[in-house]
């Protein structure tokens, strides 16, 4: 396969011919001949990705140029291979998000089979792809390269993307991997893997002022020089008096999770009886029931790898997590939802709001104790000011009623409360990162009061937004909007009524805002 198709015909300037005319006529009938082009990758049908139809690619010399044609390989007679040598007419082209295409052919015949295509492979590690024309260039031709990968993403329905760097292209976004879900589910390519891809074709993405090189691999063999970092535990947590999740950084291979791989000590130390994975990054044990207030850790074992046959990094293998709290109604009261985003920009409350929850068949007098407030990486004492703490002189909360505080106003004006508040106050709440607490006195806090010695007076605490430097469990919660709220979670059943795990991102839940009040129907919670 030079470049020069049966009877001397210029097979390069024909494939040169076909991607100027999509300029001209997009979508428009032509009748452009192709006579000897090598299929040099085949791009099979992705579930769920009907605008990114399967097709093959031709290129004449290493040179290029190349394009790739929008037809499905398997509707073709002979059913189109790597390394044939084909003729056709194309009788329509287009462009698809900047990428020039056949989407019809006729008189397609096989010249030839078995073709060397892999010569025809460029390597374009050292090529910037953020330069201008960089990526017509290169666009649909067989390339090779090697990159460090910096970020990972989608990259359209059915397909992720890896962002890369590479001796050529040293920043930004213009250079990205494109695999299919089903490939990066058995690749796991993540941030500090170093791509090694062979013989893949470039595909690329055009939208706007976005102008990207995508080379793209559909298969393992693609990308047999690749590798990556092992894979680190990231954090645990008791999800319950016999059960802890244990995070990784990188999908874990269920086929090496067994319950002899984690240790757990601390206490009398813990026995691990079950170990299945729950997530591609998350293992959940079963263990022997855990004692109140006991910091435990959990370490794992190199026999545990990732999908790519990896065992767990020695120095990053273990994580400490706090004994569940039984979900009981130690703590009469608790805080039951929160909105910390009043007045900002989404918001769809004006005002800040803590709502607090007696979980008890018995009513508690609030007089003298105290909300407090503290920025999310604040330190040291809690500020006394009325924007951050608020004392009760007085406020009684029957048996499984809900008593509700108002906040701080925002700017953007979404209208009063749905129920009236029992309380006004000046609090003022960050709104996307923060700290509030709930005492059973007027003293302020300091630090992180959450498992400290002092902090008797400590009566419920919420830890929210991934800033916030502590919590309950060190595991703040996260994932909500302005226009969502914080709740208890209060499923039905014994053990889940009005849960309290002592865990924020265990028993907190984001919801639209609904604020009860002392007027709401009253909710005991069910003890074991």
């Amino acid at each position: 396969g030079g470049g020069t198709g049966g009877g001397g015909v210029d097979v390069n300037a024909q494939i040169a011919a076909i991607r100027a005319e999509a300029d001209i006529a997009d979508g428009g009938t032509v009748s452009l001949p192709v006579n000897g082009a090598l299929v040099t990758h085949l791009k099979p049908a992705i579930s769920g990705a009907t605008a990114d139809p399967p097709g093959f690619f031709i290129q004449g010399q290493q040179a290029g140029p190349a394009v790739f044609v929008a037809v499905d390989p398997a509707t073709l007679t002979p059913a189109t291979a790597v390394g044939d040598a084909v003729s056709f007419t194309a009788t329509q082209v287009g462009v698809a998000s900047g990428l020039r295409q056949v989407t019809a052919v006729s008189s397609y015949t096989r010249d030839s089979a078995g073709n060397n295509t892999t010569n025809l492979a460029q390597t374009v590690s050292g090529v910037d792809f953020t330069a201008a024309n960089a990526v017509n260039e290169y666009e649909s031709e067989l390339v090779t390269l090697t990159g460090s990968v910096t970020a990972v993403g989608t990259a359209g329905t059915g397909y992720d993307s890896a962002t890369m760097t590479t001796t050529g292209t040293t920043t930004g976004t213009s250079l990205r991997l494109r695999i299919p879900n089903s490939l990066q589910a058995t690749e796991d390519i993540g941030v500090g893997c170093t791509v090694s891809a062979t013989a893949i074709p470039l595909w690329r993405f055009t939208q706007g002022t976005t102008n990207q090189a995508q080379p793209s691999a559909w298969v393992a063999s693609s990308l047999a020089g690749t590798t990556c970092p092992a894979p680190r535990v990231t954090m645990a947590e008791a999800l319950n008096s016999t059960t802890v999740r244990v995070s990784f950084n990188r999908a874990i291979a269920s086929g090496s999770v067994t319950p002899g791989a984690f240790t757990i000590t601390g206490g009398t130390g813990l026995t691990v009886s079950a170990a299945m994975n729950s997530s591609p990054t998350q293992v959940v044990l079963t263990t022997s029931t855990q004692v109140g207030a006991t910091t435990y850790t959990v370490t794992v074992a190199s026999s545990v790898q990732d999908v790519r046959g990896t065992g767990v990094d020695s120095a990053n293998n273990s994580a400490m997590f706090q004994a569940a709290r039984p979900n009981d109604c130690t703590a009469a009261v608790v805080i039951s939802q929160l909105y910390p985003a009043g007045g900002n920009s989404g918001s769809v409350q004006t005002f800040d709001f803590i709502e607090l929850h007696n979980r008890t068949n018995a009513a508690v007098n609030l007089a003298g104790w105290s909300l407090q407030y503290q920025s999310p990486t604040g330190s040291g004492a809690w500020s006394p000011s009325a924007a951050n703490k608020y004392v009760f002189d007085a406020g009684t909360i029957a048996a499984g009623g809900y008593f509700l505080v108002q906040g701080a106003a925002g700017t953007n004006d979404a209208g009063p409360l749905p129920v009236a508040p029992d309380l006004v106050t000046s609090l003022a709440l960050g709104g996307t990162a923060g700290k509030v607490a709930l005492v059973g006195n007027d003293v302020s806090l300091t630090g992180c009061p959450v498992g400290a010695a002092d902090a008797g007076g400590l009566v419920d605490f919420v830890g929210y937004g991934s800033t916030a430097n502590c919590s309950e469990n060190s595991m703040p919660f996260t994932g909500f909007t302005n226009a969502q709220a914080l709740q208890r979670n209060e499923q039905s059943g014994a053990q889940l009524t009005c849960s309290d795990t002592n865990s924020n991102t265990i028993d907190f839940a984001p919801i639209t805002p609904a604020p009860r009040n002392s007027g709401s129907t009253a909710n005991v919670c069910t003890c074991p």
